[in-house]
């Protein structure tokens, strides 16, 4: 009787443990299934900042600004005088 019961508890208690490790085990797949989509995004948003830095880099560019500054509803802008600008004490 108490051998069966030893038994039967070593069992119980191996089973619990497999399914602790298949849970473990699914939950590593499915995250791995994720990854190629999470890759893609990454991907997509590098993509995407590499863009918006081309196109800062553009409407910085010197040339750029002073073809802005030719059109008509730039004419108003000037460069500001030292006297003008405001300086921030560190």
């Amino acid at each position: 009787m108490k051998n069966t019961l030893q038994i039967l508890l070593g069992f119980a208690f191996f089973c619990f443990v497999l399914i602790g490790v298949i849970d473990k085990s699914n939950e590593i797949i499915q995250l791995r299934a994720e990854l190629p989509k999470l890759e893609g995004k990454l991907k997509e948003k590098n993509e995407l900042l590499v863009r918006r830095q081309y196109e800062l880099y553009q409407m910085e560019n010197p040339v750029r600004l002073l073809e802005m500054l030719r059109q008509p509803e730039f004419s108003g802008l000037h460069f500001p005088d030292d006297d003008e600008v405001m300086r921030c004490p560190q």
